[in-house]
């Protein structure tokens, strides 16, 4: 699942991920100061894949790897202060993945399963990994080499532990549920769009059999001239609610892959699931018709408000 780990390459928490990562044979690497600049003074080339930053300030690079990278693990022994409490909030600003294990309220063994979960839900290629440095935390090198290691050692036998099993099958059960809600709300939307252009164009239609003579050219031209207008803004909105819908299906099937349930399991939670927008079978979708159904319409009222009508 975790292809490359990334750091600042920090003392602490930072070469705790590095160090792990050389040893089982994982690439990593990350964005370090200018200069390959830390409290110890220059990071070794031991570690391969470093790059520096544009600037020594460490919040650059802390920016750029976490930028550059699917999810964000922070570990600390207590509440987050400092370059750790920037990543956080960067993580959060950026719309990341991100976990905060407070190894003063969870052991070693408790935090282990925490991580793992959450590394199952998010599936990240490229993992950063923060935290304090030595000198603010003279233990959180050994605690976050342990924790990881723990963790991606463990990982290959996640299928056989019957109590993660459970609690990864009630995550996709949930992520299940949520995508099935999100689908209904917006079916109804997507209901209601040719509703909403349908009762419009009925009123233009009868405005203009009502209005039909020379002398209220002008007003008719700009009536149906709005109409259409109103249609391509239905239309975008149909088209975006379409896109969106196979996004959240494809987000929800690329999560589905990503964890070690059995294959009998997975397609339990694919089964009923609204088909995606796309392909020969989007032909037999009603959102299909409803947006050709517009198009014509809009196609109409834009035609009637250039050229007018035939007197």
């Amino acid at each position: 699942m975790i292809s490359k780990i990334v750091s600042g390459g920090q003392t602490g928490a930072d070469r705790a991920a590095l160090d792990i990562a050389i040893e089982l044979g994982i690439a990593c690497g990350g964005w370090v100061p200018k200069g390959r600049l830390a409290e110890d003074g220059v990071i070794p080339d031991a570690y391969p894949g470093m790059v520096e930053a544009p600037d020594e300030e460490p919040n650059t690079r802390t920016a750029l790897n976490i930028k550059d990278s699917d999810a964000t693990l922070i570990l600390s022994h207590g509440d987050l202060f400092g370059g750790s409490k920037f990543t956080a909030s960067t993580a959060e600003q950026v719309d990341k993945p991100w976990l905060h294990i407070n190894l003063a309220r969870l052991s070693v063994p408790e935090a282990v399963p925490e991580v793992t979960r959450w590394l199952a839900a998010h599936r990240p290629a490229t993992l950063n990994v923060a935290g304090p440095r030595s000198s603010d935390d003279p233990v959180i090198y050994a605690k976050t080499k342990r924790v990881l290691e723990a963790v991606l050692m463990d990982m290959k036998a996640a299928t056989g532990d019957p109590a993660l099993r459970g609690d990864l099958f009630a995550v996709a059960l949930a992520r299940r549920d949520a995508a099935l809600a999100n689908f209904r709300h917006w079916d109804q939307v997507r209901w209601l769009v040719p509703y909403w252009y349908c009762v419009l164009a009925t009123a233009v239609g009868w405005l203009m059999a009502y209005l039909a003579n020379p002398q209220n050219e002008i007003l008719l031209r700009a009536v149906t001239g709005g109409l259409g207008v109103f249609g391509v803004l239905c239309l975008k909105l149909v088209w975006n609610l379409g896109n969106y819908h196979n996004a959240t299906l494809e987000g929800y099937e690329r999560f589905l892959d990503g964890i070690p349930l059995d294959v009998q399991v997975k397609s339990a939670l694919q089964a009923d699931l609204p088909f995606a927008l796309m392909g020969a079978r989007i032909w037999s979708s009603a959102t299909c018709w409803f947006f050709i159904f517009i198009v014509v319409l809009t196609l109409g009222f834009a035609t009637t408000a250039v050229y007018g009508l035939w007197w």
